[in-house]
C-alpha cells in the first residue's frame, strides 16, 4: 500500500466518518431536522448505510501499517514518535481553543466546564467537549507502545498476534458493553480496556504491511470482481446487528479497494481529503452536533447536508493545518 493509496483510503475513511456522524441518529434525536428521500421499509436508507460507515478501524489499520513501514525502513524512533504525537496534540489544542471559545458563547452551560473537565479534555483522556474524539488518547497509547507491539509480534508471529488481539477485542468489548448497560464506572480500567480492544485493527495494519514487504498480497483480483465484492460486503455489513465485526469489515474493505483503480480526478479529490482527514475529524462534529446543528441540518436533504459539512470541515481543516504548521515551526517540532 503506497503513500498515495493510503491518502486515498484516508479520504474514503473521513467521508465515512462524516456520513456516520450526520445520519446515525436519523429517526431518533435528529427527527425532523433531516428529510431523507429513500426509505427501506420505515427506515431511511442513509441511516441503514451508517452501519457500514464506522471509520475508527480504518484509521487504526492505516496507523498500524504506517508505523510498521516506518519501523521497517528505519524511519522510526521514540523521539520521532514523540514529536509526531506532539504535532497531533498541537493541532488538537488549536481546535479546542477555537471551538471551545465559540462554545463558551453558544453553549456556556457546557463549555468549558469545570477545571477537571478542562484538564481531562486538554489531555484527551476524556473528550466531553467532543465525544467523537474519544479514540485520540487510545490511539496515542497505541502509537507510543508500537515498538513493543512490533517486538511481541516478531516473537509470537503475525497470525497468532492477529488471533490473540481478536480474542482480546471481543473480551474487552464485552466487558465495556456490560459496564455501560449496568451503569458501572470502570474508571482508569476503561482506558486499558479500550486500548486492548483497539489493538486488533492496529495489528491487522501491521500484518498487511508485513505481507506487502514480502510481496505476498493477502488478496488479489480484478477491478470488476473487487467492485462487486465490495458492494456485497457493504450490503452484508448494513444488515449485521453487531459492531463486533467492524475491524474485519474495514480490513476486507481495504483489501478489496486496493484491487481497483479509480479515475484520476477522483483519486486526487480523495487524496486531498486524506491529507486533511485528521483535522477534519477533529472539527466536523462541532458543526453538525455540538454548536451549529440547526445550520447544517437546515439544508434538509441528506446529499446537501453531507456536501455542505464536508466542504466546511475541509475549509476549516486547511486553515487549522496552516496555523498548526506555523505553531509547530515556532516550537521547532
Amino acid at each position: 500500500m503506497s503513500r498515495s493509496q493510503t491518502n486515498i483510503l484516508k479520504g474514503v475513511a473521513i467521508l465515512l466518518m462524516i456520513f456516520l456522524h450526520l445520519f446515525m441518529r436519523v429517526g431518533e434525536s435528529y427527527k425532523g431536522l433531516c428529510q431523507p428521500l429513500i426509505y427501506i421499509g420505515n427506515e431511511p436508507l442513509v441511516h441503514i448505510l451508517t452501519n457500514a460507515s464506522n471509520p475508527v478501524a480504518f484509521f487504526l489499520i492505516f496507523s498500524g501499517y504506517g508505523l510498521s513501514y516506518s519501523s521497517f525502513h528505519k524511519k522510526y524512533g521514540i523521539r520521532k514518535q514523540f514529536l509526531r504525537i506532539l504535532k497531533l496534540y498541537v493541532t488538537y489544542w488549536i481546535v479546542c481553543i477555537i471551538f471551545v471559545g465559540i462554545g463558551n458563547f453558544v453553549q456556556p452551560s457546557h463549555y468549558p466546564g469545570t477545571w477537571k473537565d478542562i484538564v481531562l479534555n486538554i489531555t484527551a483522556v476524556s473528550c466531553t467537549w467532543n465525544y467523537e474524539i474519544w479514540f485520540l488518547f487510545p490511539y496515542v497509547m497505541l502509537a507510543m507502545s508500537s515498538m513493543l507491539i512490533f517486538h511481541v509480534m516478531d516473537k509470537i508471529g503475525d497470525i497468532f498476534s492477529v488471533v490473540l488481539s481478536f480474542i482480546l477485542m471481543l473480551a474487552c468489548g464485552y466487558v465495556i458493553s456490560k459496564s455501560v448497560s449496568s451503569g458501572t464506572d470502570l474508571g482508569a480500567l476503561s482506558i486499558l480496556l479500550v486500548y486492548l480492544e483497539l489493538l486488533f485493527p492496529f495489528i491487522l495494519g501491521v500484518w498487511l504491511h508485513h505481507r506487502t514487504e514480502m510481496h505476498r498480497p493477502i488478496f488479489k483480483t480484478t477491478s470488476l470482481k473487487a467492485a462487486l465484492l465490495l458492494c456485497l460486503l457493504i450490503v452484508v455489513e448494513c444488515n449485521l446487528p453487531t459492531d463486533a465485526d467492524d475491524s474485519v469489515y474495514a480490513f476486507v474493505f481495504v483489501l478489496l479497494f486496493l484491487n481497483f483503480s479509480l479515475p484520476g480526478h477522483i483519486q486526487r479529490i480523495l487524496a486531498y481529503l486524506g491529507k486533511y482527514s485528521m483535522p477534519m475529524w477533529l472539527v466536523h462534529t462541532y458543526f453538525c452536533t455540538y454548536l451549529f446543528p440547526d445550520f447544517i441540518y437546515g439544508f434538509r436533504y441528506p446529499i446537501l447536508i453531507f456536501i455542505v459539512l464536508c466542504l466546511i470541515s475541509l475549509a476549516v481543516a486547511i486553515l487549522i493545518s496552516r496555523v498548526s504548521l506555523f505553531v509547530n515551526s515556532k516550537l521547532m517540532v
